[in-house]
């Protein structure tokens, strides 16, 4: 039990309100909505808020339709990869089973045709690697297909805007898993997709509530986790469960009456699903301003009324011990894994800061319209918030707090990044970058 008394149905308030603004795709008009909930939601429990904005790529799906054998098929478009000439297009298709070098060695030409493979989407979604891979074969398109356990719909899964500068994508799309066996199995031989999509400049904004610490202001503890949503999803479990954690346990930590030793920063991230630029752009801002972010506290895909609480914890061995400590004292046992992973907490790593990110394991509905309210439950917050007071307050509490971060987990930290587009924090110049990403 830590000091910070916090409120499950309070939390839970606040997964209602976001999710019921819709899917909240970065920039657009209902993502501005939730950034303006949560930071009238600081402004009311007694933080000074911030709204950095920061620059961004808005992909606007136009014309999107797929079908073969006679029959009509349920898809989803990966955002910011490429798309087709205006018009429906029959492609020859080839079923490639994993896209591997040996399916690619042994399936004859493939160039020009739609590539039907059984990667799952949500783990082998487009990178650079594969871009780079199948560049050199010419695909007209890539089928991705969705894990057999996934319900709720095809989930909408993304390449990097900034990638299509460095390495295009060709057209993707992503199907359901049984769609894809029956299209494997029947043995069809042509498929006909529309593909038309317009990418756009746009704006994201993070929104952070401080509490300026009086012992070590400078050393800067990060609380964080992301407000936007995929497209098509209302993203209640990935992410509103996490921003309700945040928000939550702000008021907690202000409502104790007690100022922390260090200054803490409860951020929430806008752009995430696009590529997690708003923690980006939180770390490129502190480097140049010399800031002192010592630690950071990620969630994401928080809230089900039933889940398995996990840790990702990504730093030294000191930090590993750390936080193994703070959890064996609250007796919830999560399951952990140590590294790099797929959310904002690797961007903390990448620029060498330890960093820890709490979630629920895997679940079936993620990026899906199935991810909703009724997924959740003020009971799926209980064992999130405490973990996270916990962790704060023991960092807090540490009279002489600086883990190491060696070198060498940086880096490696750093070419993951790299692998999905994520930032390794060296310099480059935004504005340059976001041109490169136009399409007419």
């Amino acid at each position: 039990m830590t000091d910070f008394r916090t409120d499950t149905e309070r939390a839970f308030e606040h997964i209602v309100a976001l999710t019921k603004l819709g899917p909240r795709v970065a920039g657009t008009p209902e993502e501005a909505e939730g950034i303006a909930y949560i930071a009238t939601t600081f402004e009311q429990y007694g933080l000074k808020v911030l709204t950095p904005e920061f620059p961004i790529m808005l992909w606007r799906k136009e014309k999107f339709s797929v079908s073969a054998g006679g029959r009509r098929f349920t898809a989803t478009a990966v955002p910011f990869a490429g798309t087709l000439p205006p018009g429906k297009h029959r492609l020859p298709l080839v079923y490639l089973e994993t896209g591997s070098r040996y399916d690619l060695e042994h399936a004859g030409d493939v160039s020009g045709k739609a590539w039907l493979m059984s990667r799952d989407a949500y783990v082998h979604y487009p990178d650079t690697a594969l871009a780079g891979k199948v560049a050199p074969f010419k695909p007209a398109l890539l089928i991705f297909t969705a894990a057999p356990g996934h319900i709720g719909g095809v989930p909408t899964v993304f390449y990097n805007f900034r990638d299509r500068a460095k390495m295009p994508a060709p057209p993707c799309l992503v199907m359901g898993h049984q769609d894809v066996a029956y299209l494997a199995t029947k043995g069809i031989a042509e498929i006909e997709v529309q593909l038309e999509a317009d990418v756009v400049p746009a704006v994201s904004r993070n929104v952070i509530g401080l509490i300026e610490g009086t012992e070590h202001p400078d050393e800067i503890i990060v609380v964080c986790a992301h407000h936007d949503s995929a497209p098509t999803s209302p993203g209640a479990v990935d992410n509103a469960g996490g921003a309700a954690v945040v928000l939550e346990l702000a008021r907690a930590v202000k409502a104790a009456g007690v100022a922390p030793k260090r200054t803490v920063h409860f951020a929430i991230w806008g752009s995430h699903e696009t590529g997690m630029h708003g923690s980006e752009f939180y770390i490129r801002d502190a480097i140049a301003s010399g800031a002192k972010v010592v630690a950071a506290i990620n969630l994401d895909g928080i809230g089900m009324s039933v889940g398995q609480d996990h840790l990702s914890i990504l730093g030294g061995r000191d930090w590993n011990d750390f936080i193994d400590g703070v959890a064996d004292e609250t007796g919830i046992e999560p399951s952990i894994s140590r590294g790099p992973g797929y959310t904002d907490f690797t961007n903390f790593g990448a620029a060498g800061i330890p960093s820890v990110s709490i979630a629920q394991a895997y679940f079936g509905w993620n990026h899906t319209p199935a991810d909703d309210v009724d997924k959740c439950a003020p009971r799926g917050l209980l064992k999130p918030l405490e973990m996270t007071a916990s962790l704060l307050q023991a960092i807090l509490a540490a009279p002489d707090y600086r883990p190491e971060f060696s070198d060498e987990l940086r880096s490696y930290t750093a070419d993951f990044n790299g692998r999905w587009g994520w930032s390794n924090f060296t310099p480059y110049e935004p504005e340059q970058s976001l041109e490169k990403t136009k399409v007419s």
